[in-house]
């Protein structure tokens, strides 16, 4: 039945839920919520993340590795949080670390960017607007200098 509902949730005809997830773990269908962990929206990928780190299993470590390298870090750090309880190779350990060491570097400047963004574009955007006003006074100072 799950593989069933893999080829609905990939064709879009239904969506990927946390309920189904949860579903999906306590009948330890592994590689369903592996499914999930590469396919599904960044929010349930993060959820996948979190279920699978309570089965180590050699499958599921390779998929929550492969995680690590998302492009959402809150997919990423929740792989890296899960890898972290499991026994891993030294080859592994190292590259958990280095990701998360560049999580830590990222994730200032992402949040940084973000803060300087909000209200910035939309402000840039309405300084540079002319207004309905400068139109009808004939006022061309709103109209980039023309």
């Amino acid at each position: 039945m799950h593989a069933i509902t893999r080829l609905l949730v990939h064709a879009g005809l239904i969506e990927m839920n946390e309920k189904k997830l949860k579903r999906w773990a306590k009948k330890r269908k592994i590689s369903s919520i592996i499914y999930a962990l590469k396919h599904a929206h960044y929010t349930h990928r993060t959820y996948a993340a979190t279920l699978l780190g309570k089965f180590e299993q050699p499958k599921v470590i390779q998929a929550l590795v492969d995680a690590i390298d998302d492009t959402m870090s809150y997919v990423s750090l929740e792989a890296i949080a899960a890898l972290e309880k499991m026994d891993v190779s030294a080859t592994q350990q190292a590259y958990i670390a280095e990701k998360k060491r560049y999580w830590e570097a990222v994730l200032p400047q992402v949040t940084a960017m973000r803060a300087n963004i909000q209200g910035g574009i939309a402000g840039f955007y309405k300084s540079n607007i002319p207004s309905p006003d400068s139109f009808i006074n004939n006022d061309n100072s709103g109209c980039y200098g023309v």
